[in-house]
């Protein structure tokens, strides 16, 4: 089952970015319900643990997936009749192939005539994403920043247990309530990416190419604080509070600093991507995607073994100089 769950959720979680760019037209339009999105998604995944806590206070293991799965089926009919399909070319094939069919012969779209097979279909839209990832030398940049920041947070479902518990004594239930501090860092990395929206908005004084638009780097400023501060300077502050005779809230206010970042770090890359690559902003979200579902797969798997074998401080160093090489990528 959580074979199938993890290859279906992220179909959803993609769509969901590309949904927003088809929606809402013009950089201005879009800045804040990309914003919206990608904290939704991040907030989502670092409660979790806090949910999963206050179920087992009270019920079996077991009902964690029953009311996950009760959640999902009684939003799936709100799903069908309120997702219209968003992307341009397609709501306009469908239109012309209706005005067609009444007669009116004057109408047709791009493609019309030459409706692609399935599979082929199918095969174009995974060749673009990994064609962009591989040659395009900012998506595959952008896309393993994103990926590794994104992969600290699932990371955390794992060492928050170990550090709390081998530290403090706490069982697994109570440890699972510190994620709360996850999500306050990414609520405030949410609220000062939106009010940081002007920066990218005065760039366009400075933009000599195409006068009066906004340069699309300049998206990127948030995730230069976000990576060197948050990533980095929480998972430095996370690692070296790590012992027994510190205040168990020193490591809480890394894992805030990290939530902020992470938060900061992937919303300005999908802002950027969205800005700077417009009509396939879709494939290289869809690369980004692949890459970040990897990533959560594969980091929490490796936890417990670097935080036992390294130690805690030192397991939290090493993904800090990764944060810091990231940083550094994107400047």
């Amino acid at each position: 089952m959580r074979f199938f769950s993890g290859g279906c959720v992220p179909i959803m979680s993609d769509a969901v970015a590309s949904i927003v760019s088809n929606v809402f037209h013009g950089d201005r339009a879009r800045s804040i319900p990309i914003c919206l999105y990608v904290t939704i998604y991040l907030v989502a995944t670092s409660i979790g643990p806090v949910i999963g806590a206050s179920i087992l206070q009270f019920l079996s293991w077991r009902w964690i997936g029953h009311i996950e799965l009760i959640f999902t089926a009684a939003l799936f009919p709100l799903f069908i009749i309120g997702l219209p399909e968003t992307r341009s070319p397609a709501i306009l094939r469908a239109r012309a192939k209706r005005l067609r069919s009444k007669g009116e012969k004057l109408y047709t779209a791009d493609k019309l005539h030459h409706d692609a097979i399935l599979y082929q279909a199918i095969l174009r839209n995974v060749q673009r994403p990994l064609y962009m990832l591989f040659t395009e030398p900012v998506v595959f940049i952008a896309t393993l920043w994103a990926a590794f920041s994104l992969g600290t947070i699932y990371l955390f479902t794992q060492s928050v247990e170990l550090v709390y518990g081998q530290l403090y004594g706490w069982d697994a239930i109570l440890a699972g309530y510190v994620q709360v501090a996850i999500v306050l860092g990414e609520i405030v990395g949410c609220g000062l990416c939106i009010s940081t929206n002007s920066w990218y908005y005065a760039s366009a004084a400075h933009n000599t190419e195409v006068p009066g638009t906004p340069i699309p780097e300049a998206r990127l400023y948030m995730s230069i604080i976000g990576g060197f501060f948050g990533v980095t300077g929480g998972m430095l502050v996370y690692g070296w509070t790590s012992y027994p005779t510190v205040h168990w809230m020193a490591p809480v206010i890394g894992l805030t600093m990290v939530g902020f970042g992470t938060t900061s770090v992937v919303i300005s890359i999908a802002n950027y991507l969205i800005d700077a690559y417009s009509k396939y902003a879709a494939s290289a979200l869809g690369a980004v995607g692949l890459v970040e579902n990897t990533a959560i797969a594969f980091l929490p798997l490796a936890t417990a073994a670097m935080y036992s074998g390294i130690g805690f401080q030192w397991a939290s160093s090493l993904l800090a100089g990764d944060g810091l090489l990231g940083a550094n990528g994107v400047i």
